[in-house]
């Protein structure tokens, strides 16, 4: 996690606020069907995706990953 700037610090708040981090990813169709995006990206993205929740589910904190659009709040 330390390679992960955003994780890091979630995991560093989250220590300081007795909060739990939910480490998520979304699979966007807008960005898979996006013109600049192939197949050897989102294979790439996938290999990295395993070895992420393996590591994160070795911490405690397993990857959740959902398909669907993000929403801004």
């Amino acid at each position: 996690m330390l390679d992960h700037a955003a994780l890091w610090e979630a995991e560093k708040a989250s220590r300081k606020d007795s909060g739990r981090v939910l480490p998520l990813f979304i699979v966007q169709e807008t960005v898979l069907s996006a013109p600049d995006s192939d197949a050897r990206h989102w294979d790439f993205i996938r290999e990295s995706l395993i070895e992420l929740r393996q590591r994160l589910t070795d911490l405690g904190a397993p990857l959740v990953i959902k398909q669907g659009e993000a929403q801004a709040r």
